[in-house]
């Protein structure tokens, strides 16, 4: 209540001095409200209304009759190489000018973009804007042409003119049905996705940003209030300059805003776009109104406001249906329970245009049965597939080719064993124990104890009875009981059929499966081998049986990395045969997660975002399989959180980390290794973003759960844990503590045959380590044992041997051994070519040192702006730990240089940055220190 009442309070106020003349409305709020937090909230929104007019906020298209009231630029002006023809468009910050070039290189139009005078304060985001433009290259968005400084001191931009209607009047105007509609806001999404795997949330994503051209090409525009995901938050409705109406709840609430805030706004477009209204009745409303409905009334059904001659009215019912679900899947007031990325959404309306499942709809089984009954109707009708589902939270299993006498048969049998079965916690019936304290763990053991008696006399039903039962017990963890069911329906399944039965092959597999578990992978391949004749003989090589044989083929050699290429093959041909005989079956989730497993062990060039293309493909499937399994589901997200992480999307890995995290807790605890794994990932990627004092509470929380002496399947992902943790505290300057968990993951990673190629991770950071420490022969052995291992593993221009190189470099330059470091170093350069990476910016970095000590200063400062102009460029993930230290490095080439002023800058930022990202008793940072103020002393 104390909630709704400071609302209340707080739109009483708003509504007071939003009719009071500005001057007077912050006097008027001071002496009403002694509230601190009412106050500031009234202050925000007065603030945050004064300047709803957006910066830029208009599209780059002609507007009709405008004068040229407002702009201080006339035709035949010039900006850089560029002449001003015409006006466009102008708001409270910033004008728009068509423009065309006028050096005579050659013609082009172009949007000029010039900051208004009495709007000095933004220079800042007019320079965000243009930085943030330039890492964009795709034909959806409007590029960045050009920029510069105007005669008067002002910024200006020259972009891609863009020529055409805001896709919602041009979508009315051309009529266009729903399909055509989606395929437009589909064109859209691949801008936005292009923009976010740039590290880049547009935040004002909305019709008049939207353009589409005379080729029916949708074009985004003004990225003026986009901000880099890592910097993406907004703690006060101040801070950013939005339109309310095109808002997500947690920007008009002062949230943090991410990726999902621009999932949710094409929610809003895509509600738009198919019903010509929006979701909620914001138009004229007061803003502190808009905040209070957004936040606290959910979105209506589109058909609940669709007028009769609407796009959504015209389309098929079926579509109607799953586009309803998709926004509201994409409106939902929290953000992790939106889409997890931009491209999931792209999936979704696509599925849907195909008729496909959308996962938007999780959960409804008999949706997504009908949805493929319908799509494959001539190949089930062929096939004559009934399914008969076990109720009472028992697993269901489908039969095929029986006759539909034998299926009721079978299933009053089984009814009648359930009844019987939970009778034994009927109240009504005397018993030695209160029935409230029989588990279900004990009516299962009642249950498997009667299979014998129950079924004698009908072996085919007491061979599925057993094997139903047996993989309840295993999925329980109960590997005896387990065991002993699954040899009893073995041996009923070979006296019944023979060696060539389903249940004996899938027997095999599982064996193959428990080997592989504990590491013993030739035998498991030596009785996937077995399985094969028997599937082949049993005429079930189209099956999906055969489907899971591939699979298990591929696990069993997942412990040779030069068997690479065939278990990519064996996942391939998996996924394949799950598609067209099993499509919902959980065995489709796993090979998918595997084949991105697979592609991320590889190491290639370029296969990070292959591996991330699969394992999405991997969660969409699971967002919508007839058994949802969300222990299986935590590995997937911890998985694309590195991946994520690996390819710079610091806001969708921790969203993936953070919701692995919460499934594990939910489904195993903490006490589980895959919490020990989504966690760990979750701090390492904090600690790499700067934010240092959450990262290590995470690891110092996780630390106590990691056991000394890991089980077989447990060692790998502790090796990880402590692998992660340890390359934190290095650095952040503290070796000595890092050194024994480096020591024991590598260690660990050495056992686990399963996590073998991670081991060159943790020989890396301890060869690091011990360097630091002073141990120098011990480090050179282990930084060559990393090497050695990756480039063994992967391709010379890969990430993780450029990576590797440009330490072993920088080793090789602090030992002296200048010929070889400049060697390395050089190479590192050449095999990245014109990628931008952490590897390149260290590498140049080394080189710049290198200079430094040569004395020659023009080299040390050219190699010091390149380490850093590609480190604030970077590909993938921006290591915030790494930046003090090319900051002080390009402090030292300048005062070398004799310009002290500049060094001094550059010295104080690195000081401020090891403070922020270092531990106190930082060698780096203690060194940058006293470098400074023995600068500040120099005469």
């Amino acid at each position: 209540m104390k909630h709704q009442a400071s609302w209340e309070r707080i739109e009483q106020l708003f509504a007071a001095a939003s009719r009071l003349p500005p001057a007077a409305r912050a006097a008027y709020v001071n002496a009403v409200c002694s509230d601190e937090q009412v106050h500031a909230e009234v202050m925000s929104l007065l603030q945050a209304d004064a300047s709803a007019e957006g910066y830029l906020d208009s599209s780059p298209a002609p507007a009709s009759g405008m004068t040229d009231a407002g702009f201080t630029l006339s035709s035949g002006d010039r900006l850089g190489p560029w002449l001003v023809c015409a006006p466009l468009d102008h708001g409270g910050m910033g004008e728009v000018y068509l423009g065309e070039r006028a050096d005579g290189a050659f013609h082009q139009t172009v949007a000029l973009k010039l900051l208004r005078h009495e709007a000095v304060a933004q220079v800042e985001r007019f320079h965000a804007e243009r930085e943030i433009l330039a890492r964009l290259e795709h034909p959806g968005i409007a590029r960045l042409l050009d920029g510069g400084i105007s005669t008067d001191g002002r910024p200006w931009a020259a972009l891609e003119y863009v020529e055409g209607e805001p896709i919602d009047r041009y979508c009315r105007q051309h009529a266009l049905p729903a399909e055509n509609r989606l395929h437009l806001l589909l064109q859209v999404c691949d801008a936005v996705d292009h923009a976010h795997r740039n590290l880049v949330v547009h935040r004002d994503i909305k019709p008049s940003n939207i353009l589409v051209d005379a080729a029916g090409r949708a074009r985004l525009l003004d990225f003026g209030i986009a901000k880099p995901i890592v910097d993406a938050a907004a703690p006060t409705l101040t801070q950013a300059v939005l339109t309310p109406d095109w808002c997500a709840p947690e920007q008009l609430a002062g949230e943090p805003v991410t990726t999902a805030t621009d999932i949710h706004a094409l929610g809003l477009l895509l509600f738009h776009l198919l019903t010509d209204t929006r979701p909620w009745p914001l138009q004229g409303q007061p803003l502190v109104r808009t905040v209070r409905l957004m936040l606290d009334t959910p979105a209506p059904p589109m058909r609940a406001v669709a007028a009769a001659g609407t796009a959504l009215a015209h389309a098929p019912h079926r579509l109607r249906s799953d586009l309803e679900a998709i926004v509201a899947r994409c409106l939902r007031r929290e953000p992790e329970r939106r889409y997890v990325t931009v491209d999931a959404l792209h999936q979704d309306i696509q599925r849907a245009l195909d008729g496909a499942p959308v996962a938007a709809r999780e959960g409804a089984r008999l949706y997504v049965l009908g949805r493929l009954l319908r799509r494959y109707r001539w190949p089930v009708a062929a096939t004559a597939t009934l399914l008969m589902t076990l109720t009472a939270g028992l697993v269901g299993t489908a039969w095929q080719a029986r006759r539909a006498e034998q299926q009721a048969a079978q299933a009053t049998a089984i009814r009648n064993y359930l009844v019987q079965l939970f009778k034994a916690s009927d109240p009504r019936i005397a018993s030695d124990r209160p029935r409230g304290q029989i588990t279900a763990r004990e009516l299962l053991d009642i249950g498997s104890a009667r299979l014998d008696s129950e079924f004698a006399d009908r072996p085919e039903l007491q061979l599925e009875m057993l094997g139903l039962t047996a993989e309840i017990y295993r999925a329980l963890g109960e590997r005896e009981r387990y065991a002993a069911l699954q040899a009893s329906q073995v041996a009923l399944a070979r006296q019944l059929h023979g060696d060539h039965h389903p249940a004996v092959i899938h027997a095999l597999l599982l064996e193959a499966d428990d080997a592989r578990q504990h590491d013993d992978h030739a035998t498991a391949l030596a009785l996937v081998e077995r399985a094969d004749p028997l599937i082949r003989r049993a005429g079930l090589d189209h099956s999906a049986l055969r489907a899971r044989w591939w699979l298990h083929r591929a696990n069993a050699l997942e412990a040779d990395l030069s068997q690479w290429p065939a278990r990519v093959q064996a996942l391939e041909e998996a996924t394949r045969l799950f598609e067209r005989t099993a499509p919902d079956d959980w065995d489709r989730v796993i090979t998918l997660a595997n084949l991105a497993t697979a592609y991320w062990e590889r190491g290639q060039h370029g296969d990070a975002a292959h591996s991330r293309d699969w394992l999405r493909r991997a969660l969409t499937v699971a967002e919508s399989a007839r058994e949802r399994d969300d222990g299986e589901l935590q590995v997937m997200y911890a998985n694309l959180g590195h991946l994520e992480a690996f390819l710079g999307s610091a806001a969708d890995a921790e969203a993936a980390f953070a919701t692995a995290a919460s499934l594990t807790q939910q489904t195993h605890g903490e006490h589980n290794r895959r919490y020990w794994h989504a966690a760990a990932g979750w701090a390492g990627l904090l600690h790499e973003i700067g934010e240092r004092e959450r990262a290590l509470a995470i690891f110092e929380a996780l630390q106590p759960l990691l056991p000394a002496e890991p089980a077989a399947d447990e060692r790998g992902t502790v090796a990880l844990a402590r692998a992660a943790h340890g390359i934190a505290l290095l650095r952040e300057g503290r070796p000595q503590v890092a050194l024994p968990l480096l020591e024991a993951a590598e260690r660990d990673y050495r056992l686990s045959a399963a996590h073998r190629y991670q081991i060159h991770y943790a020989q890396q950071g301890l060869g690091e380590a011990l360097a630091a420490l002073g141990r120098h022969p011990e480090a050179r052995h282990w930084l060559q044992q990393s090497l050695q291992g990756r480039e063994a593993d992967n391709p010379a221009d890969s990430v993780p041997v450029l990576d590797i190189r440009s330490r072993w470099g920088g080793f090789l330059l602090a030992r002296g051994e200048i010929g070889e470091a400049r060697r390395q170093l050089t190479r590192v350069l050449a095999d990245a070519g014109p990628r931008r990476l952490p590897s390149v910016a260290l590498a140049q970095a080394g080189l710049a040192r290198l200079a430094l000590e040569e004395g020659d200063t023009a080299a040390a400062l050219r190699h010091s702006g390149d380490a850093l102009a590609t480190h604030d460029r970077s590909e993938g993930l921006r290591d915030a730990r790494l930046a003090p230290e090319l900051w002080w490095l390009h402090a030292r080439a300048l005062a070398q240089a004799g310009n002290a002023a500049q060094a001094r800058g550059w010295a104080e930022r690195a000081v401020d940055g090891y403070r922020r990202h270092h531990h106190p008793d930082s060698a780096e940072r203690a060194a940058a220190e006293a470098w400074l103020a023995r600068l500040e002393r120099a005469p």
